[in-house]
């Protein structure tokens, strides 16, 4: 497989990220608003540490481009999300509902990443399973 160079990487992240913003403003019926998207081989220095996140949902994309699309929240952010999913009885279904319906969300965010960066190159693109990222998570419950 061809890679890109990096400034089309640049532009199919920003396709993907504006795809997967407009995705998510439906989901929580509110406008959502993409930050600064970037590219990196690695972890760049300076890149939030496992400890400023508090839960993540990784997926490898599979087809047209070898890349990774990663949903990183921090706890408040993460319970606002899931509560509005789950709606206000979520803490009380316990810890799998809550992962499930968290995995379900990012699920739907990086499908719609795949989503835009594979209509932009006309190839196939999809999202693998959803990766709880538990090496910078406890088990994730509602505070």
């Amino acid at each position: 497989m061809k890679k890109p160079p990096l400034q089309d990487e640049r532009e199919l992240a920003r396709i993907g990220a504006e795809s997967a913003e407009s995705a998510l403003s439906l989901l929580v019926d509110r406008t959502v608003e993409m930050g600064e998207v970037t590219v990196h081989a690695a972890p760049p220095v300076g890149a939030p540490t496992p400890a400023e996140w508090d839960c993540g949902v990784m997926f490898e994309l599979e087809g047209a481009l070898d890349a990774w699309v990663a949903l990183l929240l921090r706890s408040e952010q993460r319970d606002r999300l899931v509560e509005h999913m789950l709606g206000p009885q979520a803490a009380a279904m316990g810890e799998i509902a809550v992962e499930s319906a968290l995995m379900e969300i990012a699920n739907i965010v990086a499908s719609h990443v795949a989503s835009g960066i594979a209509d932009a190159l006309g190839e196939r693109l999809l999202p693998s399973v959803p990766m709880l990222g538990e090496e910078f998570t406890e088990p994730v419950s509602l505070s």
